[in-house]
């Protein structure tokens, strides 16, 4: 499986997507899941799901209106993954558990995903950004 298709699949237990809707978000199972992550979190978990709906769109249709969402999903999973607070990677652990239908520590999960979700998103960044073996200043 390539890392875009893997970003895909881990998001896929965490979020949602109705690509032709333009709805999307993460897959809470109450208010109270919800209330667990802060402004940020949440802002940053919206980002991320609607990079998610239009990278969907791109797998299924092959459109290039939404290639700019499959090029910058990584860019934004990076931006959630790396700062959540120890409540929101639980919370995290609790999605994956009940996409998967799983019986494992969540934190311990929260924990796996997280750290999957930014060495698979880094490992695109790092394949779609240029090379800057100029000086500084130099394009």
């Amino acid at each position: 499986m390539d890392d875009n298709d893997r970003l895909l699949r881990l998001i896929s237990w965490v979020g949602w997507a109705e690509p032709d809707q333009n709805r999307c978000g993460l897959r809470y199972g109450s208010e109270t899941d919800q209330a667990r992550l802060n402004e940020r979190e949440k802002m940053a978990a919206h980002t991320m799901c609607a990079y998610y709906s239009g990278a969907l769109r791109y797998r299924v249709r092959g459109d290039e209106g939404d290639a700019l969402d499959r090029e910058q999903l990584p860019d934004y999973a990076l931006e959630f993954a790396t700062g959540l607070s120890a409540r929101a990677t639980g919370l995290m652990g609790e999605l994956v558990a009940r996409s998967l239908d799983l019986r494992a520590d969540v934190q311990d999960l929260g924990r796996l995903w997280v750290e999957d979700v930014k060495s698979t998103a880094w490992r695109l960044v790092v394949a779609n950004h240029p090379d800057r073996l100029s000086a500084p200043g130099i394009p």
